[in-house]
Order: structure tokens, then sequence, then C-alpha cells
């Protein structure tokens, strides 16, 4: 997702028609009911609780809310149908239309005019649709059918309520008919840490065939008193077919596709052999550069810049200008430490779902931005977006504000991880998800690690996937815990951090003082914060804090998902499992947060808050009026 806003962009937020029908065979009735988008269908009240298009919140923990084995789904399957109109803008007139839907649950198809346009899956990344072709002068009406069982279900078995409907903002932008189809930024600093680097390759596309050689894209760094500029011409040359192929790049691509670079340290030349087979598409625009004395980004001190993308045609003239938020700064494991801008940073971290008890996962700018102002007054620093990836809004926030993230795929196949992580049917689905991730979310400084997923099991589905980020970004590790669970030895493909899950504080002391240890260990949870628990804080952080090689942890989790019901008379309780009717339900587990589901926080919040507390005092000799003070900060 560009952030192109001076493109011709309007959102079609708001009140939609619609009906819920049993499923995806169901008639459209010509009777319809309204509803407002974003919005879930599932936290639709009246003021007596009653849910008036039929549909409740369930919540599971491992098993499936129906007994179907994947990728099979209930006969009876909720299907949302949202519709409204809108009018055909003139600045639309001969440019390239495109409708993005920003999230829904589980598989949205979009019809444009009666048109089916296309279909998408994966319920936290947005989806684009071209529609230029299906845009009538006047009144335009848009469908948007959203089925809540699919066969991603399987691989969306995360720890929280289900839910059915649009969870995200829906938007029309436009460009010109040659515009930049994906763009790629990756910084980095080296050792002097007042020079940043900076990578770009992007691809333009166009429609109706129009020539793209010979168009410009220029590039300008602006921020903290500099301005850097970087210039490359679009070209579209011919791959080279096989028998095209020098010896070099056929082996380049035997030797790729057989997995033997699966840790992702391609030799350069076999590296540059691979980009020359790839099939011929938009055109490519590579380029590299230095950015002399610049402030390096860290969660202490988020400095930011600015990257200012110019398209221009032939004649000069400029086109299309999208611009990017980036910081400078580098990330590294070096044995057993995880490096950022070369110190060895500590994690105070916590799990965080897409939360609000009243609109359940659906976000506004100003509830995220209050999460992330939270957490700094509790002094969090980092965020795993447990269990897949956020709002780009929230990760713009994270940039800003200054919070380490662990950016997570949307793959957790619990019910069943021992056998669909090995089952090709799902291989296209686990790569998918993780290259469109790593795709969107790649210029963000604040992610500071990929996470291939959560609690999917281990096998050849994850190991596609890490090698897809392996190759496509080399500058930041893997985290994956099913790769170690059981064994911290091992994994050392899918993982580059030992990211375990509530072992016991000796357990990874033994583990951090041992000759086997050869990577930092981050908990990715840990202190399960159910009730008034979270029992083991201090022990963990005099660990933590004593002992090279542990770098902190993510504790589960921020908040108790008690979701608001109504009552009769006006009352207004917050339900969790079972509280709907459900009969298959894992009851209260799904409130352990450190956060009541109002914001007001637990006890065990004023123990982390010392125990993370950024400088500390100690008196070792009261008596001499003496007081030692020691910063944790590492950058300020």
């Amino acid at each position: 997702m560009l952030n192109a806003a001076h493109l011709h962009s309007s959102t079609l937020n708001g009140e939609w028609r619609f009906q819920l029908l049993k499923n995806p065979e169901a008639k459209i009735s010509r009777s319809w009911s309204s509803i407002n988008v974003p919005g879930l269908w599932t936290m639709v009240q009246d003021e007596n609780g009653n849910f008036p298009h039929g549909d409740k919140p369930i919540y599971t923990n491992v098993q499936m809310p129906f007994d179907q084995l994947p990728p099979l789904v209930p006969d009876e399957n909720p299907t949302g149908v949202y519709e409204r109109d809108f009018e055909f803008s003139d600045l639309w007139r001969g440019k390239r239309v495109v409708l993005t839907i920003g999230g829904f649950e589980s598989v949205a198809s979009l019809y444009i005019n009666g048109e089916f346009v296309g279909l998408a899956k994966d319920s936290r990344l947005h989806a684009d649709f071209d529609i230029t072709d299906f845009l009538v002068d006047g009144k335009n009406t848009v469908r948007i059918v959203v089925v809540k069982w699919s066969d991603a279900t399987f691989i969306e078995d995360q720890d929280q309520w289900w839910h059915g409907g649009i969870t995200r903002s829906i938007t029309i932008h436009a460009t010109e008919k040659v515009f930049i189809e994906r763009l790629y930024t990756q910084t980095g600093l080296l050792a002097d840490q007042k020079t940043g680097t900076l990578r770009i390759r992007a691809f333009v596309n166009s429609i109706d065939g129009l020539a793209i050689d010979g168009w410009t894209l220029r590039a300008r760094v602006t921020g903290q008193n500099k301005e850097v500029r970087f210039e490359a011409v679009v070209s579209r040359a011919k791959r080279p077919n096989w028998t095209e192929m020098t010896p070099e790049q056929r082996r380049a691509s035997d030797e790729f596709f057989k997995g033997a670079y699966w840790d992702g340290k391609l030799p350069e030349a076999t590296r540059e052999a691979i980009r020359e087979i790839e099939p011929a598409g938009p055109g490519v625009i590579e380029f590299s550069g230095k950015v002399a004395g610049i402030s390096p980004w860290s969660a202490e001190s988020p400095k930011l810049y600015e990257i200012e993308f110019e398209l221009i045609d032939p004649q000069g003239k400029s086109l299309e200008v999208i611009t990017q938020r980036i910081g400078f700064r580098s990330v590294q494991v070096k044995g057993k430490e995880l490096l950022v801008n070369g110190k060895p940073i500590i994690i105070y971290g916590v799990n965080r779902h897409d939360f609000n008890k009243e609109t359940g996962r659906v976000l506004t700018r100003e509830l995220m931005r209050a999460d992330l102002l939270e957490l700094k007054r509790w002094n969090f620093n980092a965020i795993r977006t447990s269990h897949y990836p956020n709002d780009p809004v929230f990760l713009d926030l994270c940039d800003e504000l200054g919070f380490y993230v662990i950016g997570e795929a949307n793959i957790e196949s619990h019910a069943f991880q021992d056998s669909i992580c090995d089952d090709q049917k799902y291989l296209n689905a686990f790569v998918d998800r993780v290259a469109r991730m790593v795709q969107r979310d790649i210029h963000h400084p604040s992610v500071i690690a990929w996470s291939l997923g959560n609690e999917s099991g281990s096998g050849l589905n994850h190991h596609a996937a890490a090698s897809y980020i392996r190759n496509f970004d080399p500058t930041r590790p893997l985290h994956y815990e099913g790769a170690i669970r059981g064994n911290w030895t091992i994994g050392h493909h899918l993982t580059d951090l030992i990211c375990p899950m509530y072992p016991e504080v000796s357990a990874i002391v033994d583990y951090a003082k041992s000759k086997r240890a050869d990577r930092p260990l981050i908990l990715c949870e840990y202190s399960h914060a159910m009730g008034n628990s979270n029992g083991t804080l201090k022990e963990y952080w005099d660990a933590i804090h004593s002992t090279p090689g542990l770098q902190g942890g993510f504790i589960w989790e921020f908040w108790d998902h008690g979701i608001v019901q109504n009552l009769h008379g006006g009352k207004k309780r917050n339900a969790y499992g079972g509280d709907f009717g459900e009969t298959k339900h894992d009851g209260n587990f799904v409130c352990d947060g450190l956060f009541f589901p109002d914001r007001s926080p637990k006890p065990a919040l004023h123990e982390f808050k010392a125990l993370a507390q950024p400088v500390t005092f100690t008196a070792p000799t009261p008596a001499t009026g003496r007081v030692s003070l020691f910063n944790r900060n590492f950058f300020t």
C-alpha cells in the first residue's frame, strides 16, 4: 500500500446496505438493512443484547469453532453482502482506478455494477483491485461479499474472538496509466553511526499497452536538515529464456529452486543471475546510495526522514509523486546478541491484538495512538503484532513514537498445527502471506524482525516462507517459536532468535550460560497476565538484566478481551466465551491481559514499570548519602 494521498483518492467508509445470508449459495433478497463500514456484523447488538443480523461472536483458543477437517467448512456459513453506490469522478477519467479493501474476515469477493472483479484472502492484509474497466459514467454500484468461514480459516486459528465483517477502511484512488506498481525501500546504517544506506527497488507498470522505457524515477530524501537526491531510468528489457541463459544463470536457477541458498547467503554473482532470469514484467528500477550525517532511528530516539518518489515521463513531466517515511538503523544478530545500531538492546515488550471492547477488531488511528502512548507510560518499548500484520497506520505510529516491532504473518493453525505445516495445499498460502507482509512493511524502521506466524507447527511450508524472506530482505532476522519448541539448538533456517513460550527462569539462564547458546534469547510469550498473575516478573527481569544472551521478551498480553454485551434494563457487562450462548467456546481464557477491557491497569503493570525503568537508583551505603545511578538506555 503506497502513500499517495495526493492522487485522486476517496473513502467509501460509512453506511452501506447490508444483508446476512446463511451461506454463499443463498439468494440475495430485496430486503436490506444497513451497517457501518468498517464494522463487524458480529458486534451489532440492540439495547437488549439481541443480534439483529443473527450471527454472534465466538471465542475459542485452540479448537476450531466447527467440526470439519481442513480445508472443509460448514454448510451454514454466514455470508455478509455489502452494497453501496458511488459516483464516477471526472478526476478519474483517462486514469487507472483502484479499490482497496483494508481487511475482512475471512474471504472477500468484489463486484462492480454486477460484474465479478476478484477475490481475496488473508483477513489482515489489504487487497487491491483494478476496477478501471468496470466503471461507467454516473452512478456505480459496488458489492462486497464477505464469507466468514473458508479454507483460510484453518490458518487464522488465533486465540481470539471469531468475527465476520470488514475490519479496515475501503478506499478508491486513481493513478496515471503509467504508474509505480511496487516500491521497496531498505535502509541501513554504517558502523560510524552517522552514515545511512539506502537501497530502492521499484516496479513501474502501465495499462493499455503504454510504453514505459525512458521514464525516470527520482527519489529525494529530506528531514533533520538533510536533502539527498537519487535518479534512475526505467527499463523493460526482455529477460533471457532458458536457451539464451549463460551457464552461470542456469546454475543459479537450479541451485536457487533446489533450496541450496535457504540460509539467504547468496553470492552476489548468483543473486544477480537470478534477477536476470526473472520473467519479463514491469519495468524495474534499482538504485542505492549513502546519506551522510544522519541521525539514527531507535525506539529511544525515533528520528525519521521522508523520501519522495517522483515518476517522470520521457518529456520531463512529473506524473506521480509518492512519499514514505523512513529511518536509518541497522539490525544484526551476532552470536548471542541482537544488535540495533550496534547495541544489544533489551526488549521490554508486550503481545498486542487489535481490540476494542465496543468495536471488536475495528480501530481508528486515535485508538491505536492511545494504545501506544499507554504502553510508553508503562515503560514498554516493543510490540509483537500477535498474530498477524497490523494496519499500516499502526506501524506508522510505531515508527513515529519509537517501538521495536516483530511483524508477524497471519498464520496460525493451532488445532491442526502438526499437519497443515506440511500440507502442500497450504504451501502457497504460507508463502503468499509472508511475502505480502514483508513487501508491504519493508520500509518501516520500527520492524526489526519478521515472524513466520504462531503455533502452526514446523514444516516444509515454513521453510519455503523463510526462504522467501531471507532472499527478499536479508537485513532483518527471522523469528519463529515453532522452530525451536522442545529443542533450542535446532531450527536455524526458520529462526535467528531463541524465542520460547513460558519457560522457567532457570531454563533461560542455563541456556544463556551454556556452550550450546548460539542465538539471542527473547521470550515471545511469558508471564501470562490472566487475573492477578504475573507473579515471577522480578525473577525474570533479575535474570535478564544480569545474564548476557538474555534480551527480554513480550508479556502475554495487552488486553483482557472482554467485549461489551448489552443486557436487559440498560445494563452492560464485559463478556467472554460462552456469554453469547455459544456451546463451543473456551470461557474466560480470552481475558488474560495487563489491562482490563476499559483500559484500566492491573497491579502487575506497576511492578513491570519499576522493573523496566530506564534509569535505576541505588544507595549501597545509605549512611554516606551517596546514590548510584544506572542508565539502561543505549542511545540516550
